[in-house]
């Protein structure tokens, strides 16, 4: 049990280092005003302190200046705190939402460059970016600085009180220490809470995101009661979990206020059994009773605050998971292709790729050429490889090594960005944003310029059916494309390929969703294009093209037709 308890001590450590790497850029300030901030409590003990040592001493001795002059001292106190509590608390809050902002653009930025077989389903990535950031958020803007805030009055006022008069700071601190003790129980069940109600909300957003994406399947399966039920039992597992934690929130809050009613009644019964012997004066008693309580809170606040940062870490736990561990925010890559001497010759040597945690290769002893210019169509059954083997040609996937040239430049895993900018992609899905049609052909280039979009329009055969529709380039595509017919989606698609000015083209079964005619155009219009470009395509109709070279891919392996 006690090897357990260091392990998950370790693993918290760990979370927390974690956690603070994506703060380490603007760590000084948000130190700074952590400092500042929880300064406060110090100085309001102090202020207290004095108030009442000022006022007990002004009545006991009949002096109306001292009264006087206790009131102006409180006075210039609360002004610094002011200032103090004004810098700390927005120095500490804009790092914290500085830090809250990398995090995000680190869990956004791993999404659209994961592995495409690696990526966890929408639903967990956009409760990760935006439910378990929030919890994040929580250590830098809440639990954090009320742990800070606590550690000051304890080695502070701990050491003035025990100054003063030992035997008051012995049952202070006892009385402290029990508190502490037990607000830290608290923990462990409200950790288990957190995980769970952070599983609940991914699982509800998981079924949101799947009744959006498969609408239509829905109603004509009649699948709505079905992810009703999903989506309520979610619900209903968030509002169980919602009622156990005010349950043990409720048991803590009581828990606390009990400790701190046994410690003030403590040092009043030692201090006036003090006071009665004349150890201490009451003057000095009424001075220390705000400093113990500052003390004592402050022990039972600490282990409150670590039961308040479970949430965090909990969601600090999912953000690690599904980050790797990796909290390094790097540069946006800025990657050209590398010049390309030789001509645009594609060849791959013995090359073999696995997906992760794969044993057996999905492609194995892969060899093949396809010159300059050429359209060299891929066939095969559906799932033999064919689509795998062009995205790992045009480094869709992540690999350290790989047997690839085009021309005389290998393939280097390093700036695979470059890579990638040597070949441009349209597959069956022909996947648009909810941007108007101009937008989503200028995605292909950054900075393109309206005649340049409507040259690539017009290269794709797209550039009449857009004129004539009711915004023209302006007109909104709606989401995924909704607004045009799979024909129009497919020629925007390859349009915004073109634009990319790449040298090599890959269609991966481009025409698979369209009806005849449409596939015709697109036909024509990849025929046209093949005298400017090295083509890759992976179809399942071979009758509608007339490819240079015909590949086909089956077990793992490639043989030329």
């Amino acid at each position: 049990m006690k090897k357990q308890k260091t392990q998950q001590s370790v693993g918290s450590l760990r979370i927390l280092g974690f956690l603070f790497g994506f703060a380490r850029p603007h760590m000084l300030p948000f130190m700074i005003g952590l400092l500042l901030y929880t300064s406060q409590q110090v100085t309001f003990s102090l202020l207290n302190a004095t108030l009442m040592g000022g006022i007990t001493g002004a009545i006991l001795d009949g002096n109306p200046a001292g009264l006087l002059a206790a009131g102006l001292i409180v006075l210039g106190m609360l002004a610094v705190m002011a200032a103090l509590l004004y810098v700390g608390v927005v120095l500490f809050a804009v790092g914290g939402l500085k830090t809250a902002r990398r995090l995000q653009t680190k869990i956004f930025r791993t999404y659209v460059s994961a592995d495409i077989e690696g990526r966890a389903h929408s639903g967990e990535r956009l409760s990760a970016l935006n439910t378990d950031v929030t919890h994040v958020n929580q250590l830098f803007d809440g639990a954090l600085p009320g742990l800070l805030m606590w550690l000051f009055p304890i080695v502070t006022l701990s050491v003035t009180v025990f100054a003063i008069q030992w035997q008051v700071g012995l049952v202070t601190v006892a009385a402290g220490l029990f508190a502490m003790g037990g607000q830290y129980l608290f923990a462990k069940p409200l950790a288990r809470i957190a995980k769970g109600t952070l599983e609940a909300v991914a699982a509800a957003t998981k079924t949101v995101g799947d009744i959006f994406s498969g609408g239509i399947i829905a109603r004509v399966f009649k699948l709505q009661e079905n992810l009703q039920k999903m989506f309520g039992h979610s619900n209903d597992q968030l509002l169980r979990l919602a009622n156990r934690e005010a349950q043990v929130t409720g048991a803590q809050k009581l828990f606390s206020g009990i400790s701190q009613l046994l410690t003030t009644g403590g040092v009043f019964v030692v201090g006036s059994i003090l006071v009665s012997q004349r150890e201490m004066s009451l003057v000095t008693l009424m001075t220390m009773v705000p400093m113990c309580a500052s003390v004592a809170e402050a022990l039972s606040a600490i282990g409150g605050a670590w039961a308040g940062m479970q949430a965090p870490l909990e969601a600090g736990k999912r953000i690690h998971g599904l980050l790797g561990g990796d909290n390094r925010v790097e540069p946006l890559s800025e990657q050209k292709a590398p010049a390309v001497s030789g001509g645009y010759r594609i060849e791959t040597k013995d090359l073999t790729f696995s997906f992760k945690n794969t044993e057996k290769p999905i492609l194995s002893g892969v060899n093949l050429a396809v010159e300059e210019n050429q359209l060299a169509a891929f066939v095969g059954a559906s799932g033999s490889g064919k689509s795998t083997l062009l995205k790992v040609i045009a480094g869709l996937y992540d690999c350290e090594a790989l047997h690839i040239t085009v021309g005389n430049k290998p393939f280097d895993s390093t700036h695979i960005e470059g890579w990638r900018g040597h070949f441009a992609y349209v597959d069956q899905s022909c996947a648009l944003f909810n941007l108007t049609v101009a937008e989503n052909i200028a995605l292909g280039k950054e900075g393109a310029t309206p005649e340049e979009i409507r040259a690539a329009a017009a290269e794709a055969d797209a550039d009449a059916f857009i004129r004539a529709l009711p915004q023209g380039y302006d007109t909104p595509v709606g989401e995924v494309g909704g607004m045009l017919s799979g024909g129009q989606r497919q020629r925007i698609a390859i349009a915004r390929a073109l634009i990319r000015r790449s040298p090599v083209l890959v269609f991966d079964e481009a025409t698979s969703a369209l009806d005849a005619q449409s596939e015709g155009e697109v036909i024509a219009t990849i025929n046209r294009l093949r005298a400017k470009h090295t083509i890759l395509m992976a179809t399942h109709n071979l009758a509608s093209i007339q490819p240079d070279i015909t590949f086909r891919v089956e077990d793992g392996g490639v043989t030329v037709v």
